[in-house]
This record gives C-alpha cells, sequence and structure tokens, in this order.
C-alpha cells in the first residue's frame, strides 16, 4: 500500500527532473550562481595564500638562521570567513533561483494544459504536489552541493590552508541551511503560482517578497543599530572593551 502511494511522486518527479535535463533552464542558473560564488571566494583565497606564503617565508628563514620559531607568532587563519562572500551571493541569487525555479514548474504545467489531465489520472492532490516538491529538492539542494564542494575544492587548493574534518562539517551544515532557504523561496512561488489566476502577479509577488526578506529588512537593522551610526562604531569611539560591549 505504501509503495503504491509512492510511485506516482516518483513518477512526478522523475518527469519533472527529465523536463529539467532538457531545457537545462535550473543548470544554467545554478552556473551563474557557482561562477559568482566562486569569483568571490578566490579574491578573498588569493589574499589568504599570500599571507601564508609571507608566514612560511619567516619562518624559514628563521630556521635558516638557526633562531627558534618562538620569535614569531603563528598566525590563526580562518579559512571559513572566505566564505561569506559566497554565503551572500547564494544569500541573493539563491533566492532568485528559488523563486524562479518554482515559478517555472508551476507555470509549465499551466501553460501546457497538463496540469488538468495529470489530475485526471489515479493520482490525488497531495501525490502531485509532494513529486513536484521532491524534484525541487533534488535539483536545488543538488545544485547547491555541486556549488560547495567547488568552492570547497577552490578554498583549499588556493588557501593553502589545509580544512579540518570540523571545517568540513560546518561547511556541510551551511549547505544544509542554504538549501532549506532556497526551497522556502521555491516552495513559497510554486504553491503562489498555481494559487493565483495570473501566474504574473505570482512572479511579482514572490519578488517583493524577496525585496522584502533579502534587501529591505537587512537595511532596516543596520539603520536601527546605533553601533552604525557613528563612524567606526559607537564601542570604538567611547573605547568600550569587548568584554563590556557583549
Amino acid at each position: 500500500m505504501r509503495n503504491a502511494s509512492l510511485h506516482p511522486i516518483r513518477a512526478v518527479a522523475q518527469k519533472d527532473l527529465s523536463d529539467a535535463s532538457r531545457d537545462r533552464f535550473i543548470g544554467i542558473l545554478t552556473a551563474c550562481l557557482a561562477l559568482a560564488t566562486l569569483v568571490s571566494l578566490i579574491t578573498g583565497a588569493l589574499a589568504l595564500a599570500a599571507e601564508v606564503a609571507a608566514y612560511q617565508e619567516a619562518r624559514t628563514t628563521l630556521l635558516a638562521l638557526g633562531k627558534s620559531l618562538d620569535a614569531i607568532t603563528a598566525p590563526d587563519f580562518h579559512p571559513l570567513k572566505l566564505l561569506r562572500g559566497a554565503i551572500e551571493q547564494i544569500e541573493i541569487l539563491g533566492a532568485v533561483l528559488g523563486i524562479l525555479s518554482g515559478f517555472r514548474t508551476a507555470a509549465s504545467e499551466r501553460g501546457r494544459q497538463t496540469l488538468a489531465l495529470i489530475l485526471t489520472r489515479p493520482l490525488q492532490r497531495w501525490q502531485f504536489l509532494a513529486g513536484k516538491y521532491l524534484a525541487g529538492v533534488l535539483l536545488l539542494s543538488g545544485g547547491f552541493f555541486v556549488v560547495f564542494a567547488l568552492a570547497t575544492l577552490m578554498l583549499q587548493l588556493i588557501s593553502g590552508v589545509g580544512l579540518s574534518a570540523d571545517d568540513v562539517l560546518r561547511i556541510t551544515l551551511v549547505w544544509g541551511v542554504a538549501s532549506c532557504y532556497v526551497l522556502a523561496f521555491y516552495s513559497f512561488t510554486f504553491v503562489l503560482t498555481l494559487w493565483v489566476r495570473r501566474p504574473a502577479h505570482a512572479l511579482l509577488i514572490a519578488f517583493m517578497a524577496w525585496l522584502l526578506v533579502v534587501l529591505i529588512a537587512p537595511q532596516i537593522g543596520d539603520t536601527l543599530d546605533p553601533d552604525n551610526q557613528v563612524a567606526g562604531g559607537v564601542f570604538q569611539q567611547l573605547n568600550v572593551p569587548k568584554p563590556a560591549q557583549d
């Protein structure tokens, strides 16, 4: 009984995956996101590689002079900080990817008038929606996995700083959160496109929500933060120590 209920879901998901592979829409958007992410990462990785090279050169010079390495303090490199720009790209462009993917998935069925035909089959509405959602999860999370895998590889190769198992675990957690973030926009746009009479209105509402969540709300938060109203920060100007700031 359970396999019988899951079979239509798999069929709908496979259909969506097949359609996506033919038109390459998701692949092109994911490639653009990967390019923007890697560009922001490479610039920071090159700067970190220069710092690592400078430290290694100073270390080699001290050893050649027969001096102790205690003369210099080993810097504490934080390679994961270089992913901050990549996360910002995902926050902005990833949400757009989710919106366009959700709109495309729902509008394509309405445009080809296949939605009514599909629902005449022995298929319940929740199975149809579950199949669509599963296809979106596989496409978007899989695409983001490729983006994060490339970012991790480039960070390892260019920066010259090895990543620990804890670093890889943190990157994996960020990938999971980023996938959920993008899938939220995907689900919202997909349901909205099926619900409203005109799909264009759904796309407009989705981008209004994107503007509010991604652009307007963070700006309001920065404006309300009193530390941002003074050049250099209020705490720095008043010479407030870090423990007191916290």
